[in-house]
C-alpha cells in the first residue's frame, strides 16, 4: 500500500531556528511556521486567521534551514505529518522531507542576500 502522508506548507518562520542534537548525535532543528488565511466577512470587514505548523527537520535539512534562514523567512515546507508523545502528552509535527527557503536569507560573510544556498537552489531533496 503507498504511503499517501504529505503535507506541503508555504509560510513564515516565527523565530530564528536552532540547531539541536539528540543524545544519539543526530542533529535536528524545530521550526514554527506561520501560515495565515485573510478573508472578508460578509460586511466587508477584513479578517485574519494565522495557523501555527511545527515542523521537525533533521541532519542536512536542519543544518541547511539554521545556516540560512531567520525569524520571517518564508519557507516552503514538505513532509509527513505525524504525532508524537513524550511524558504521556501526545503533540504533532510535520517532519520536513524537502524543505526550500523562498525569501530572508541571512546575510553571507560575502554580504549581500543569498539567492539559494551552496548546493544549488536552495532546495534538499527527500533521502
Amino acid at each position: 500500500m503507498a504511503d499517501f502522508n504529505q503535507t506541503t506548507i508555504i509560510g513564515r518562520l516565527g523565530q530564528d531556528p536552532e540547531m539541536k542534537t539528540t543524545e544519539s548525535g543526530i542533529k535536528w532543528a524545530r521550526l514554527s511556521v506561520a501560515v495565515s488565511k485573510t478573508w472578508k466577512d460578509k460586511s466587508g470587514t477584513k479578517k485574519e486567521k494565522t495557523y501555527w505548523y511545527p515542523v521537525v527537520a533533521y541532519d542536512k535539512r536542519a543544518e541547511y534551514i539554521v545556516n540560512n534562514a531567520k525569524k520571517g523567512s518564508v519557507v516552503f515546507v514538505q513532509g509527513e505529518m505525524g504525532y508524537n508523545e513524550k511524558e504521556n502528552v501526545k503533540y504533532w509535527a510535520l517532519t520536513a522531507n524537502n524543505i526550500q527557503i523562498i525569501s530572508g536569507y541571512k546575510e553571507k560573510d560575502s554580504g549581500g542576500s543569498h539567492a539559494g544556498n551552496d548546493e544549488g537552489d536552495g532546495f534538499i531533496p527527500e533521502t
